[in-house]
């Protein structure tokens, strides 16, 4: 009968289906485990049993049979209210709610009742006939189908909340999940008329095929919805990441100009040792050239009455140009000194004008052969600074502006530099009459690393730095070019109150003075004997180191102790401390001389009040006058 009966072979293939997608759900439930997926499979479960006994009920000859199929075919259905509803809650994505469960157990106990008791389906058992003519056994609608009215309407209130609060990526599936609702109702409908005498054919089973295109719907937007996420998602982590990369790019490139700075700041900190150590060394020997010189033109000249008229002239002009010669190394010492002094050290009351000079004197080499210099200096206030630091800018850009002018030409080029004060700040200008900038160039000239120049003969740092250094202190730098006309260098600092002191002048010559007992201290011969000559008189002793001068018994015995600052194996402050140990009156005896000082040590020494510390190369006078300060104390 089975394969005589068309609605059971119809029936047989919507069992299949259900089966497959039974199958289907199972799989995707493995494969996403972060979902539950049991309501899917419960409806596909059931909608299977329902199947099979539909296949039963309409192969049956057995009235018994028939009844308790039918009311099987009852109590089966119930299962989807509150299956639908679980399904509609996973969509959700939220915990099962205590409503599902309440009719849960609701509808578990009115299928159980279907099953075991007339109230739903009352016997005794009705034949009845299909559209095809073939015969099945049903009981009549007993008085629990009330209840049975009442639970689909609880079902139908909770699935119109559990739908309205869909995520907004599914709010598309309202009508789908609709659909089914509405099959299954329409569809249980027809067939509680077919078995109330309706002739027509059993559909309730296909409902199922319903929920199957709702199921693969869901899952064809649940899938896209989450492409979308994760599209997107993967979209902000690419912009994350563009934007990490970028961040660490400017990182490495932040962190190569910090490597760049440190391998410069460790080069000028090796150039500062060079240069002081280099100064030390100079100002001994100009220390007895100079104060040889110098005693040799006041012999030149007490010589000169005796003798015949303009014989010591030619002798007095070449001991001035020596003259000449040793203060132009003595400029140069200077600048040596400055630039191995400690930034901050440094920092002071600022002459401007006078930095901006040695810097001009300092690129001179760089200027004789392709510009004039032009000054135009005004009267302007200091600034406060490390003369070392902003010496080092203004030389910066000076010896750029001397680069940009062609060799060759210096009669027809300038470099024109002007301090001016504006309001409470100071002005300097550098302009030259240079190949100039392209705006392209000039837009990247204070980038690190940025140079014009070919390789191997810039690092691009000079502008960056000196535009580090020139913000530091509360000013700016700015640059106007014109390719053909030349370029324009304006520096602004703030202006700073506190009075510049000038260097002392050379003091005037003493007046008379009695004998004094002199000790010299210094580890070069001939400095230690130029500085006796400049002294003068009787009471005169040199000694060649600290140990020397210990040796030659009590130091209290002299009225004054010049002595050499840096020396090998006891310096003039080892030699100081013991001398005070013995003696405390002596601390006041002592006159330092220094070719350069170049340790926290020897620079805290020496900027102690009431120090007295001469630089090398000194003057007699200078000399003298500190000796009978000394001996006065």
């Amino acid at each position: 009968m089975l394969a005589s009966h068309p609605e059971n072979v119809a029936t047989l293939l919507v069992v299949g289906g259900l089966a497959m997608l039974l199958l289907r759900h199972l799989m995707v439930w493995r494969l996403d485990g972060s979902r539950s997926h049991l309501p899917w499979v419960l409806i596909s479960a059931s909608g299977i049993a329902f199947g099979v006994l539909r296949i039963a009920h309409l192969s049956t000859d057995s009235p018994d049979h028939g009844l308790a199929l039918s009311r099987g075919l009852y109590a089966v259905p119930m299962f989807l209210m509150p299956l639908g509803v679980a399904a509609v809650e996973t969509l959700t994505e939220r915990p099962r709610s205590r409503t599902a469960f309440r009719l849960g157990v609701v509808t578990a106990l009115l299928a159980l009742a279907t099953v075991a008791t007339p109230w739903f389906v009352v016997g005794p058992p009705q034949l009845r006939h299909d559209a095809f003519g073939h015969r099945f056994w049903v009981g009549r609608a007993g008085p629990g189908l009330i209840a049975l009215a009442l639970v689909i309407a609880w079902t139908g209130r909770h699935l119109y909340r559990a739908v309205r609060a869909l995520p907004v990526e599914l709010r598309g599936m309202r009508r789908w999940l609709r659909l089914p609702v509405l099959t299954f109702m329409a569809l249980g409908a027809h067939d509680t008329l077919l078995a109330a005498g309706l002739r027509s054919i059993h559909l309730f089973e296909y409902g199922f095929l319903v929920f199957a295109a709702v199921a693969t719907q869901f899952e064809t937007l649940r899938g896209a919805a989450v492409r979308a996420g994760l599209t997107e998602r993967l979209e902000a982590k690419r912009v994350a990441l563009e934007a990490k990369e970028a961040s660490l790019d400017r990182a490495r490139a932040e962190l190569a100009v910090t490597h760049q700075r440190l391998v410069r700041a460790d080069r000028m900190a090796a150039l500062g040792t060079l240069a002081a150590g280099t100064a030390h060394e100079i100002n001994n020997p100009l220390t007895f050239i100079a104060g040889n010189a110098e005693l040799l033109g006041d012999a030149l000249a007490g010589l000169a009455p005796r003798l015949p008229p303009d014989a010591t002239a030619e002798a007095q002009a070449m001991l001035r140009d020596i003259g000449a010669g040793t203060e132009r190394i003595k400029g140069v010492v200077q600048q040596l000194l400055a630039l191995a002094k400690d930034d901050q050290a440094a920092a002071a009351p600022v002459d401007v004008r006078g930095l901006v000079d040695v810097s001009l004197a300092m690129a001179g080499h760089h200027l004789k052969h392709r510009a004039q210099v032009v000054r135009d200096f005004d009267e302007v206030p200091p600034v406060f600074a490390s003369a070392a630091r902003l010496g080092q800018v203004f030389l910066n850009l000076i010896v750029n502006a001397a680069q940009a002018i062609p060799a060759g030409a210096a009669d027809a080029n300038q470099v024109r530099v002007a301090i001016r004060a504006a309001a409470e700040r100071v002005v300097v200008e550098i302009v030259d009459t240079g190949v100039g900038m392209p705006p392209d160039v000039l837009a990247r000239i204070f980038d690190p690393f940025f140079t014009t120049k070919d390789a191997g003969h810039g690092t691009g740092l000079g502008l960056s730095i000196s535009q580090g250094i020139v913000e530091e202190l509360g000013g700016t730098i700015d640059v106007a070019s014109t390719p053909g006309h030349g370029t324009t260098v304006r520096v602004e600092l703030p202006a700073c109150a506190a009075p510049v002191v000038d260097a002392p002048g050379p003091a005037p010559a003493p007046a008379p003075r009695p004998p004094r007992t002199v000790l010299v201290v210094d580890d070069e011969a001939l400095v230690g004997r130029a500085v006796a000559r400049l002294i003068g008189g009787a009471h005169i002793e040199v000694a060649a180191s600290g140990r020397d001068a210990l040796a030659r018994g009590p130091l209290r015995r002299f009225d004054v102790i010049v002595c050499d600052l840096m020396m090998p194996e006891m310096t003039g402050i080892e030699l100081y401390r013991r001398a005070i140990a013995e003696a405390p009156a002596l601390a006041s005896r002592f006159v330092f001389l220094t070719g350069g000082v170049f340790t926290d040590e020897a620079r805290a020494f020496v900027d102690e009040p009431g120090r007295r510390c001469l630089t090398k190369p000194v003057e007699r006078a200078e000399l003298l006058a500190a000796i009978e300060a000394a001996a006065a104390a």
